[in-house]
C-alpha cells in the first residue's frame, strides 16, 4: 500500500472538486492506503461542521466517513483560516490547523500527491 497526499483548494458546492477529492480519499482508505489531506484556500470550507446542503452530497459527511475509517490525517491552512475568520472550533472533530511546513512534510513523506 502507498501513502497519498491530497490537497483540496476549492470550496464545496461551488465546484465538484472537493466532492471528487473526498470520494477518492475514501476509496483509497477502503483499499488500505494511508492519506494525508491538506485543505488550502477556499478548500478549508470543506471541513466546516455546519454544512447542511439540500441538493448536493454533504462533503462534511465524506470527511467524517474518512476519519472514522482511520489512516487519515487532516490539516487546514492556518493562514487561510485566519483570512476567512475560521477557527478549529468551526471544523468537524479531527481537523486541525496546519502550516505550509505541514504541507511540505505531507508531500515529502507521501508516495503520491494530488491537488484538487
Amino acid at each position: 500500500m502507498v501513502s497519498i497526499c491530497v490537497v483540496i483548494g476549492q470550496a464545496p458546492y461551488t465546484a465538484e472538486r472537493p466532492y471528487t477529492a473526498m470520494r477518492f480519499v475514501n476509496t483509497a482508505l477502503l483499499e488500505g492506503h494511508s492519506v494525508k489531506l491538506f485543505l488550502v484556500e477556499d478548500g478549508i470550507f470543506a471541513a466546516l461542521n455546519t454544512q447542511d446542503p439540500t441538493e448536493y452530497p454533504n462533503v462534511k459527511d465524506w470527511i467524517n466517513q474518512g476519519l472514522e475509517a482511520g489512516n487519515l490525517e487532516i490539516k487546514a491552512c492556518g493562514v487561510c483560516m485566519k483570512a476567512r475568520g475560521i477557527t478549529e472550533e468551526n471544523f468537524v472533530e479531527g481537523v486541525t490547523a496546519g502550516t505550509m511546513h505541514d504541507l511540505v512534510a505531507y508531500v515529502t513523506e507521501c508516495d503520491k500527491s494530488l491537488f484538487f
